[in-house]
């Protein structure tokens, strides 16, 4: 299987407004007989959740669904993206349910959001 990159017809940036990241902390926790639980982390592996929002076309909306749908395998495998914030290339999954939501925002353009897990 070939490597899957963002699509070049769609957007490279984020609208700001709506741009957030978060850390994924995995981490298992054990009771303790006293005081606060014991905590360990599972992986070395640094993910972050990055909450992402896109001005779109209707041109480009059906774009990003073919990508999901077909190039993504309905949003399962892992492509290629630039991270908004760092501007480096990161391995990124759509994650969450649903895998992404559209909503109008004038006559000509949509609004596509969606949360991106990178690593």
């Amino acid at each position: 299987m070939s490597a899957i990159f963002w699509p070049s017809a769609l957007p490279l940036l984020v609208n700001r407004s709506g741009h957030g990241e978060q850390p994924v902390l995995q981490n298992a926790s054990f009771q303790s007989e006293v005081g606060l639980p014991i905590e360990r982390p599972t992986t070395t592996l640094r993910m972050i959740d990055v909450t992402s929002v896109w001005d779109m076309n209707a041109d480009q909306v059906a774009i990003f669904e073919d990508f999901v749908f077909d190039d993504l395998g309905k949003g399962s495998l892992d492509f290629f993206w630039r991270r908004p914030r760092t501007g480096e290339i990161v391995t990124a999954r759509l994650t969450g349910d649903p895998k992404y939501s559209i909503a109008p925002i004038s006559s000509i353009w949509w609004r596509v959001s969606a949360t991106i897990t990178v690593r």
